[in-house]
């Protein structure tokens, strides 16, 4: 190929060009003497050589080549944050740099994204630190991508594209995983020990399927692992390593390879062949990090239990067991497996990723793992754990003789324990019943919440806090007193329980889990989230995982997902849910009532977390499921029904929700024999739709109805709250304030007592009461309620909840009424900005808002800005739905005052009249505030 060179100093350009191309490959992997000798004896013309030399001296290992600015970048960038900045929003290939997401010693990786059609693609971005700037090496590049592009599995982050920037700077696509390394997601997630042991079992998997497509890793850890939010398991960066080898190396020389010390295998760090042992070496590091919590330094040699029982006053893992338990169950097997994995020499390990996934699988099915020592003693008891009942039957059997007589005894001991305690707890019960009060007439029952009361009082004077017996009645009497509501007196029981529990039983003990259990759902129904999270997580990560607790398990995880999504830990929820949802499918089958009724619950989790779209979906699916596993007419589908419609409702499909909640109450009769609370919550339901829907007579009955009912056949209904408050909005939408003010303090004294001062409903009717109280022109009055509403919401669902937002649209009308515009115009755009976000902007709320924030341009004399978003806010209220059209009044005085400002006195006058009108169709008093101002207004010059 040089004898082509010979004498073309006057040849065309394009034939010069790819003479020197081709002197430049065969010169470029020589060392600088070799390159130096083979240049002389080439004896080239002058002109192609000092070209050739040029290119030469531009080599990367040389010099850095300032092909363009990514080259410069990416080849000078280690841990300069400011250099890495200055490539978002550069373009490599088809790709745009959006954020730096990683770097190490021999790449950068970045999120970028490019438009694919309609569509936009989001991609890893790894960009090379050394170019490829020879075609041979480029060519070898091109050839890796073919063998990595080929290596699909559901477990390994896929390879979308690679290739060579104009100025040679590889970079390789790969599939955008968002989520976090294994060992932070089993952190987070509070894994236990057989779940992380699981996770390592998808890794092996995901290792093995590459190493039979030839392909190693040889750089695994963590980072290179992720779980997404999913939880799904991925592997990332398979093959990076090698593709910036020489060809002739392939995957056996470690003198160019990029590696985590930590995570190397011995082999690595010498000249020498690399196999799939150093993956499986780095495998055991990971495995023995995942169950200890420590990732151990180079020559550490102890036990995964040793490690284990050691902690230094380090925390164990969220998760996993006490030091004490962790280190007897990671003793023997574990060690074992682990040992094997990490041993010094190659051919000790396992021979494959598999072979460690196996001996895994089999110590979670209690089967000999491999890499224990085989003895008859270690497989007698394998044999054992694996056949409990036939080794159990066989041990009864030959015992049973030499045993009856201490069986007997201790029988007898247990019968009389047994005895005792329950004549403890007759006498109870007993004595709680009794008429102790001279005064009270002896056919008096008393109420439910008396006797739970009393019950309480009478468990801390009659039993010792030593007493287990104690621990057992203050958990009984507090679930009783959860479930009815009574939150204010299941409190202190269940804290006084788990607190017991404490003291008396280890953290295993199913005992102490109920009682932990119990009054971290407690937490959750007192709104109590953070507190709530931290007890259901502490149960959680010491609750069994076998079939025998898995119900409870599944139990606990829905209600952390509801602590959590009330945080807004939205990721953390929709994980806790999958594994609960994963527990009751294993136990009972996906088309078991019990799988149903968890589907409930989680349907429940979306309409609280206004998920509707999801929520819909899910309660349209449980119709029909209910409708397959119990009937067309049983009371599991009407109550689906019923909950279809809810949801549709709270969505604003008010038409379906309307015809849904009218054949349930139509048909309440064929399901059940006689009114329940299930009849409340249709006819609360059926009358919320008729409000939402302008038909105020419809409404004003079907409450009516329903408060009869809850006042005769249905005393104590925990929903009575509810009605004087939708009572009291009818009354409110009808400008009769008074009497919406009387009804709305009725509601929020009921919601108070039953519910507590820190929750939804309690904040939803004192939102009323400011709102009645500013229409009335007691404004301080008005201020307080609104302020307190927007707290007890904070508290109750979080800072994201539009009633405070909602709230502050009130509060910026008030200031305004008081004056105070600046304060006016910041609740103004607080509120508009937080309502635009949660609903449609022809949404009834974000509407008014804006409707109160031109107010305040009014005020501040900005008439033509008012004007002009009140013209359009008009059109929007006039052809909107009952709930836009009440707010007709409010935007027609504002355009008044608005166009008298503009001097526009007939249009103003029209306006003002209109509206005067409106309110006293409505029903409004001579005497009602909004009634006085409009009259006012109607007096000014130009009005009258």
């Amino acid at each position: 190929q040089f004898s082509l060179c010979d004498h073309m100093t006057n040849e065309p350009a394009p034939r010069l060009i790819q003479c020197v191309r081709d002197l430049f490959d065969a010169l470029i992997d020589l060392d600088s003497l070799q390159r130096e000798q083979r240049l002389t004896a080439l004896d080239l013309p002058e002109t192609i050589e000092h070209q050739l030399r040029r290119l030469l001296n531009a080599d990367p290992r040389d010099a850095p080549i300032p092909c363009t600015p990514v080259a410069q970048a990416v080849e000078q960038l280690r841990d300069d944050r400011d250099l890495a900045d200055r490539l978002i929003g550069t373009r490599v290939g088809s790709f745009e740099l959006l954020e730096l997401i990683g770097q190490g010693g021999s790449a950068v990786v970045f999120r970028a994204q490019r438009a694919v059609g309609d569509a936009v693609q989001t991609v890893a971005l790894k960009l090379m630190r050394t170019g490829l700037y020879s075609a041979d090496a480029q060519r070898r590049f091109a050839r890796e991508q073919t063998i990595l592009a080929q290596l699909t599995h559901p477990h390994i982050a896929h390879l979308i594209e690679g290739g060579i920037s104009d100025s040679g700077v590889p970079f390789i696509a790969m599939e955008f995983v968002d989520g976090l390394p294994v060992t932070r997601h089993a952190d987070i997630h509070a894994l236990g020990l057989r779940e992380r042991l699981r996770l390592i079992i998808t890794l092996c998997r995901a290792v093995e399927a590459a190493h039979a497509a030839l392909v190693v890793h040889r750089d695994l850890k963590p980072s290179n692992v992720y779980v997404d939010i999913q939880g799904e398991l991925k592997v990332l960066d398979f093959g990076i390593a090698k593709l910036l080898e020489d060809e002739d190396t392939e995957a056996t020389r470690t003198q160019a390879i990029q590696l985590t010390p930590e995570y190397a295998a011995p082999e690595q760090f010498q000249p020498g062949p690399i196999t799939i042992a150093a993956d499986v070496y780095a495998l055991g590091v990971m495995l023995r990090e995942l169950l200890t919590g420590q990732l151990l330094g180079r020559g550490d040699t102890r036990n995964a239990s040793t490690v284990a029982a050691d902690r230094h006053d380090r925390p164990v893992p969220r998760g996993l067991p006490d030091p004490a338990l962790l280190a007897r169950r990671l003793r023997g097997d574990l060690d074992a497996i682990i040992a094997t994995a990490l041993a010094e020499e190659p051919g000790r390990r396992y021979h494959s990723a598999g072979l460690l996934a196996d001996d895994i699988g089999r110590y979670l099915d209690g089967r000999p793992v491999r890499a224990h020592p085989p003895s008859r003693w270690y497989r007698a008891h394998k044999f054992v754990g694996r056949h409990r009942g036939g080794v159990l039957v066989t041990a009864v059997l030959v015992l049973a003789v030499l045993a009856s007589l201490s069986i007997a005894i201790r029988q007898a001991q247990i019968a009389r324990q047994e005895a005792t305690r329950a004549g403890i707890v007759r006498d109870f019960l007993v004595r709680l019943f009794e008429v102790n009060d001279a005064g009270v007439a002896r056919d008096t029952l008393p109420s439910t919440q008396t006797l739970l009361r009393d019950a309480g009082a009478r468990i801390d004077s009659e039993l010792r806090e030593s007493d287990p017996l104690r621990a057992e009645l203050q958990l009984l009497i507090g679930n009783v007193s959860r479930n009815l509501g009574l939150l204010a007196d299941a409190g202190p029981l269940l804290t006084q329980a788990a607190a017991t529990a404490d003291r008396l039983y280890a953290r295993d003990d199913p005992r102490w889990l109920e009682a932990q259990s119990a009054y971290g759902e407690y937490l959750l129904a007192h709104a109590d989230y953070a507190e709530a999270i931290d007890a259901l997580g502490t149960a959680i990560a010491h609750a069994p995982s076998d079939e025998a607790g898995s119900e409870q398990l599944s139990r606990m995880l829905r209600a952390l997902a509801h602590a959590k999504s009330a945080t807004g830990n939205k990721t953390g929820a929709q994980a806790d849910l999958a594994r609960s949802r994963a527990l009751v499918t294993a136990r009972y089958g996906a088309n078991s009532p019990q799988y149903y009724r968890m589907l409930v619950e989680e349907s429940e989790l979306a309409v609280r977390s206004a998920d509707f779209k999801n929520a819909i979906e899910t309660k349209r699916a449980l119709l029909e499921q209910a409708q397959r596993l119990f009937g067309a007419q049983h009371v599991e589908t009407f109550a689906a029904r019923y909950a279809l419609a809810f949801v549709l409702w709270k969505s604003g499909d008010v038409a379906e929700a309307e015809r849904l909640s009218a054949a349930c109450e139509r048909d309440f009769g064929i399901y059940y024999p006689k009114p329940n609370e299930m009849l409340v919550n249709v006819l609360s339901l059926l009358g919320s739709i008729q409000i939402v829907t302008g038909n105020l007579d419809e409404a004003q009955a079907t409450f009516r109805r329903l408060y009869r009912l809850q006042t005769n056949e249905l005393v104590g209904s925990r929903t009575l709250g509810t009605t004087l408050h939708n009572l009291a909005g009818i009354a409110f939408q009808r400008d009769r304030n008074a009497e919406a003010l009387d009804l709305a303090m009725q509601a929020a004294t009921s919601r108070r007592n039953l519910f507590g001062e820190e929750t939804v409903e309690y904040a939803g009717t004192l939102r009323l009461i400011g709102q009645i109280q500013k229409d009335l022109g007691h404004y301080d009055a008005a201020f307080a309620a609104l302020n307190r509403s927007s707290a007890a919401m904070r508290k109750a669902s979080g800072a994201d909840n539009p009633t405070i937002s909602n709230n502050e649209s009130s509060l910026a009308d008030l200031e305004l009424k008081r004056g105070n515009y600046d304060d006016a115009t910041l609740h103004a755009r607080q509120a508009v900005a937080g309502l635009e976000q949660a609903y449609s902007a022809n949404h009834r709320f974000p509407v008014e808002a804006k409707i109160v924030a031109a107010k305040i341009d009014i005020a501040k004399r900005d008439f033509a800005t008012a004007l002009r978003s009140l013209r359009q806010l008009e059109s929007v209220v006039r052809n909107g739905d009952a709930t836009l059209t009440r707010l007709l009044p409010n935007a027609l005085q504002a355009i008044g005052e608005a166009e008298a400002g503009v001097g526009h006195h007939a249009a103003a006058r029209a306006a003002l009249q209109e509206a005067l009108a409106l309110r006293e169709a409505r029903g409004a008093q001579p005497d009602d505030a909004a009634v006085v101002e409009l009259r006012r207004l109607l007096r000014e010059p130009g009005h009258d």
